[in-house]
């Protein structure tokens, strides 16, 4: 492995772990965030969250669950090698990813019990 290519490699795993750094403070800031509205009425909920994206009852409990999504392209990396790996001018397309995060609020008597987050962009 060339000198260049060691210090390539060193600055991603450096960048890596300053992102993934950065996501588990945003997602314990929004744990927080979440936290504040167990105990609260279900206006208050409605009132912070807006409406929601579905909701179902059982067992006395409303279940109200909030959905986003979104694409993420990632551009490739850079590549180096002969002119016909790819082409002069082209370089590969870039990697589509899908994240999102879905939170449902656990509601019972009109009070907010408890939430679950699940999904790959929750912070």
């Amino acid at each position: 492995m060339t000198p260049r290519r060691r210090l390539a490699r060193a600055a991603a795993v450096a960048a890596a772990t300053v992102l993934l750094a950065g996501c588990a403070d945003t997602l314990a800031a929004r744990r927080a965030q979440l936290q504040r509205l167990v105990g609260q009425k279900l206006d208050v909920l409605i009132a912070t969250e807006g409406v929601p994206d579905s909701s179902v009852q059982r067992d006395g409990v409303m279940y109200l669950s909030y959905a986003h999504q979104r694409v993420v392209l990632i551009p490739p990396l850079p590549t180096a090698g002969p002119p016909w790996t790819w082409g002069w001018y082209a370089s590969p397309p870039p990697t589509a990813v899908l994240r999102g995060c879905e939170t449902t609020f656990a509601v019972k008597d009109r009070v907010v019990v408890s939430f679950q987050m699940r999904g790959n962009d929750c912070g």
